[in-house]
């Protein structure tokens, strides 16, 4: 452009490789969904690109200090043009229907969604091209899956987030790959197909799914001994609270008590 070149922006994603899945051991890979509703064709994949964030690149984030490689977050693509860019609102699923709102622990999270049809009236876009239609049927439909997978990358998160050092060394062994290389390798056997439960997945000719068996932490030992917190309040309180929190009123009670405990337990760190 101007004369310059553009660099190139990757939104390729890790994974341990085809021998851990088809071996269905612990791995990381990402979730990939694809699917055929009439004319159109769906391939979405979501995963990580790097190791999470350390406290210290979190507290970063969050001062506003950002970082060249943050990919992070939901691209959308249409007939090859990228209509949405690393969004992490809830236009993208984040913070609704039991997703967590993004927050810069989750920077290590990236999603991609292509949608290709020969006829562009069929594609979820908006009318002049450059936004995704958010009442599209088959776009609404597709967000059932978007935030599926972000529940599970954002479990592993927070799982993994008093284990940095361990995760970093688990993620290392991983190799980065372009999505179309990790879609033609997944084993057909691990694919699962979608339960049709609704007329608009029943109309879907092809569906299908592969959700990743991600590594867990081992078992705290006695040094590091958990107690619960337990205590209740009032549901109009605690909606209150999730709406602030999450900007969902439906939230868990027990996961909007986790959440200020941990606000309250990072603050205390500080």
């Amino acid at each position: 452009m101007n004369g310059a070149k553009v660099p190139l922006i990757s939104l390729n994603l890790l994974w341990d490789g085809v021998e851990k899945i088809s071996n269905q051991n612990a791995a990381i890979a990402p979730y990939l969904y694809e699917a055929q509703k009439d004319e159109v064709q769906i391939k979405l994949a979501v995963g990580f690109y790097r190791s999470i964030a350390s406290e210290d690149e979190v507290n970063d984030e969050t001062e506003g200090i950002r970082r060249s490689s943050d990919t992070a977050g939901w691209t959308i693509i249409c007939n090859d043009r990228v209509v949405l860019y690393c969004d992490k609102t809830r236009l993208t699923g984040w913070g609704e229907a039991t997703v967590p709102s993004y927050h810069p622990q989750f920077i290590a999270i990236s999603g991609v969604i292509h949608f290709r049809s020969k006829d562009a009236r069929s594609l979820p876009i908006t009318t002049t091209k450059r936004g995704i239609d958010a009442s599209s049927d088959i776009y609404l439909y597709v967000k059932n899956f978007m935030r599926e997978g972000l529940k599970i990358f954002t479990s592993y998160t927070n799982k993994w987030k008093k284990n940095i050092p361990e995760e970093k060394e688990i993620v290392s062994k991983a190799k980065i790959a372009e999505l179309n290389v990790i879609f033609e390798a997944i084993p057909e056997e691990v694919w699962k197909p979608v339960k049709k439960k609704t007329s608009d997945s029943r109309s879907f000719s092809t569906e299908r799914k592969f959700t990743p068996t991600l590594p867990v932490p081992e078992a705290q030992n006695s040094g590091n001994k958990r107690n619960n917190i337990s205590f209740s309040r009032p549901s109009k309180e605690i909606e209150i609270v999730a709406e602030y929190l999450f900007e969902d009123l439906e939230r868990d009670p027990s996961e909007v008590g986790n959440e200020c405990f941990e606000r309250f337990l990072r603050e205390a760190k500080q």
